[in-house]
């Protein structure tokens, strides 16, 4: 139990700030600041700062109030994995305007708490980008490859050496190459892109400067993030479909007019090469007892006949 809160709680996010009155610049004591839709918030200290912690990445709308002011809320403030959003506020005096005032928070140009190079992705951005699951936020990243394996790397690196995590927890096999075995890969890892789209809440690609928390990443991280329930009951469906028609150039696969088909397409065909198929199965090594007396003995030859149609038909 301690172990899954843990995790849980290493793939959040925070959210701090200042509230002071308008006119007079001074910070306000005691001021409630909440998320909404929530049960978390935080009251100011004398400095006028709050600070909410274990906020789940997502975007929210942030409502500071206190008694004889406006109550003021900041829609669209984003929180990311690992990072802190600042969301400072400006009460008014319920004298002058007692109505509500809704700002539109804006994201920061410079993020001051990141020193690594991060990308995030967040479900908006998921759901709109032309994939089909998560390898393909991943194909739309710079920096990372994908082997024939499917597994990614990044600018060269080994496949084990990008640490990918969903909720905190790391997805990894243990090895199974062979002792002194050159050129070959650990268990195949690919299952772990596998994860539903519509599942994710945020995602946080890593390729370079990352600190020292991520053990077993020599190359860049990945963070899912899935999300959270909700007191409602709700899901999503994605259905693709295209409309029929040719989707290649030339001829289909097997079209009658390929080489292919006009060697061995059909049956008779096919049994015609009967000799060249026979040796190309080691069916003359196989059975080479059996062919040599069929030669001479009827019964050998019927047996080996009927061994090489049900061979190659």
């Amino acid at each position: 139990m301690l172990c899954s809160v843990g995790f849980s709680q290493a793939q959040r996010g925070k959210i701090t700030g200042v509230v002071i009155d308008e006119q007079t610049k001074e910070p306000l004591i005691s001021t409630n600041v909440f998320i909404e839709g929530t049960t978390l918030g935080a009251a100011t200290d004398l400095e006028g700062r709050y600070v909410i912690l274990n906020v789940p990445p997502g975007t929210y709308s942030v409502t500071a109030s206190m008694i004889g002011y406006a109550k003021v809320t900041q829609t669209g403030v984003g929180v990311y994995i690992d990072r802190t959003t600042e969301v400072n506020f400006r009460l008014r005096d319920a004298t002058i305007q007692v109505q509500e005032v809704v700002v539109v928070a804006e994201r920061p140009k410079i993020i001051k708490d990141q020193t690594s190079t991060a990308q995030t992705l967040d479900d908006a951005q998921i759901r709109s980008a032309p994939i089909e699951g998560l390898r393909g936020a991943l194909d739309l990243a710079a920096s990372f490859q994908k082997n024939a394996q499917g597994n990614y790397s990044i600018r060269g690196s080994g496949s084990y050496e990008l640490n990918f995590q969903i909720n905190g927890v790391e997805q990894i096999n243990s090895s199974t190459s062979a002792p002194g075995a050159f050129a070959t890969d650990k268990a195949n890892n690919s299952w772990k892109y596998d994860v539903n789209p519509l599942g994710v809440q945020q995602v946080q690609l890593i390729s370079g400067g990352f600190s020292a928390e991520y053990g077993n990443a020599q190359a860049g991280v990945v963070k899912v993030v899935t999300k959270e329930g909700t007191p409602q009951f709700k899901g999503e469906v994605r259905v693709e479909y295209r409309p029929p028609g040719q989707y290649h150039f030339g001829n289909f696969i097997y079209d009658h007019s390929n080489y292919e088909w006009q060697r061995w397409g059909t049956l008779d065909r096919w049994m015609a090469q009967r000799d060249i198929i026979l040796k190309e199965f080691k069916l003359d090594i196989r059975y080479k007892d059996l062919m040599d007396r069929s030669a001479t003995d009827p019964e050998a030859k019927r047996q080996f006949d009927e061994i090489v149609n049900r061979e190659i038909a």
